[in-house]
């Protein structure tokens, strides 16, 4: 006989329940595509509306997996040996599938755009992706997906009162604790590489005349002891002289644009400035197309600099203990014997400080990369009030797109 879809055998006077029809191991296996999809369709966690939905059509879909798949075959007169050459059958389609999809790539079709169904936050893709888009001649550029860049260079978004209030606040505190230590603070801003390289954006992308990140430098423009070097307008008289100082495939300067980015710290400052030279690298693959799995993209050798040093400096460099290794790099302490400048220096950075080591290396006599300003920036106020021995300097890397 039958009991809420299981059939039910009597046998030896005791009765057995021999499950047929339930549909927990299907609906293990449906909810979470269901759910993933939904949230690619929406860019973020979708609404509730939207995951109640998906729950349900998960339950109707399991019971349907569970009713005209697993029922049949498991209850079937065939042989073990047919039923399982008809799973293998099923598993081999499937998969045979994904490879397709995954060599086809469809992120080069830039076909998106032509699709009827629009996807939610898709506003500010240019193509098939939030993550990443092509400019014209090759070059590539970070998506929306990374701190609203595009919303942001469009000015599609402006800062509240209380994000900039919170950066002044943050920004303040460092600077009031570094004053009554004699420490100077410096924040040196890394552009968007669409901030510098404009004219090779989509022609449908028009930037705005007003920078989003203005916002939150008018802010801390006149914070007491903090000094703000951002080298935009440098970049754009520069770029016409020096070649290209970002690269074409990533989202960062290059070597010759973070030197033109240190010089310009320098001087401000007074320091002095490491004495090199650049000569042509070879083709660069940067972080960008790898993200976008472009295939055969074309890669311009002009777009990578290798640095030639007059004195070539050299530096002991150790790993500070316990800390978390960051997208700059670990958490370390560099000295050098033979610096131009006898200062030390605490940096606090991002991604931006990576090709700017190099620079800090040579120039100052110690420096100490605490960490990401994301994890560091809150606790850097405490932190140096404690510190035992102060740094002559704050330098905070802070990348535009960031603000």
């Amino acid at each position: 006989m039958k009991l809420g879809g299981s059939d039910i055998v009597k046998s030896g006077g005791s009765i057995q329940v021999k499950s047929a029809s339930l549909i927990s191991f299907p609906l293990y296996l449906w909810h979470w595509p269901l759910l993933s999809f939904a949230r690619i369709v929406e860019g973020e966690v979708p609404i509730r509306n939207i995951r109640i939905s998906s729950v349900f059509l998960s339950v109707f879909l399991a019971w349907l997996t569970a009713r005209f798949i697993e029922k049949p075959i498991r209850l079937s007169n065939k042989k073990t040996v047919s039923k399982l050459a008809m799973l293998c059958g099923i598993v081999f389609v499937i998969g045979i599938s994904g490879l397709v999809v995954s060599k086809l790539d469809f992120s080069q079709s830039h076909g998106y755009e032509k699709l009827a169904i629009k996807r939610k936050g898709f506003v500010h893709a240019f193509g098939s992706s939030l993550n990443w888009y092509r400019g014209r001649e090759d070059w590539l550029f970070t998506g929306n997906s990374y701190d609203n860049t595009v919303a942001k260079l469009k000015l599609a978004i402006v800062p509240s009162d209380s994000e900039t209030e919170a950066t002044k606040k943050i920004f303040s505190k460092i600077s009031e604790v570094g004053a009554k230590s004699n420490v100077k603070v410096v924040l040196l801003v890394g552009p968007n590489k669409s901030s510098i390289y404009s004219e090779y954006l989509p022609k449908e992308l028009s930037p705005s005349a007003k920078k989003y990140s203005s916002f939150f430098l008018d802010k801390i423009k006149n914070v007491p002891n903090l000094t703000v070097y951002n080298p935009t307008d440098d970049f754009l008289n520069l770029k016409k002289s020096e070649g290209y100082i970002y690269w074409m495939t990533d989202a960062h300067w290059n070597n010759k644009g973070a030197f033109l980015a240190y010089s310009g710290f320098a001087n401000l400052l007074g320091l002095p400035v490491p004495q090199v030279e650049f000569k042509q690298g070879a083709v660069y693959s940067g972080g960008l197309l790898h993200i976008s799995k472009l295939k055969d993209f074309p890669l311009h050798a002009e777009d990578n600099w290798d640095v030639i040093w007059k004195n070539k400096p050299t530096w002991i460099e150790s790993d500070i203990a316990d800390e978390q290794k960051t997208v700059f790099g670990s958490a370390s302490v560099v000295i050098n014997n033979n610096p131009l400048s006898n200062k030390y220096v605490w940096v606090v950075g991002d991604s931006f400080t990576v090709a700017l080591r190099q620079y800090f290396n040579s120039s100052f006599k110690e420096v100490r990369y605490i960490g990401h300003w994301h994890d560091k920036l809150k606790d850097l106020p405490d932190n140096l009030a404690k510190a035992d021995r102060k740094p002559d300097m704050i330098i905070v890397v802070k990348v535009e797109r960031s603000f």
